[in-house]
């Protein structure tokens, strides 16, 4: 039986823009993604957090087929404008405070 969370995103082709509805993307098959994360413009209310999970869903992630999570407008993931994941069967969940991005596992 399939797996039915609210906000969940289980999505196959490359690239994908973050949905201010998802709570988890999980990623099926893995050929250089680049994920971009809602910013500030598109974010949550001022006051609002909101938390994110990427998954690599089926282990295919590596060094060669990695997911790339970016931001916009200047929104920072730990400081950084880009995380890059590069692990079989990684996660990240990210704590968005409607500026920045947080990272915590």
């Amino acid at each position: 039986m399939p797996l039915t969370v609210p906000g969940t995103h289980i999505h196959a082709p490359n690239n994908y823009t973050v949905l201010l509805t998802d709570n988890i993307v999980a990623l099926i098959t893995v050929t250089n993604w680049i994920i971009t994360l809602p910013d500030s413009v598109s974010g949550p209310l001022p006051g609002v957090a909101q938390v994110f999970v990427i998954k690599d869903y089926n282990g295919t992630c590596s060094p060669t087929n990695n997911i790339a999570i970016s931001t916009l407008n200047g929104a920072t993931i730990d400081g950084q404008t880009t995380y890059t994941m590069e692990t079989a069967w990684s996660s990240v969940s990210l704590f968005f405070d409607g500026t920045n991005y947080f990272i915590f596992f």
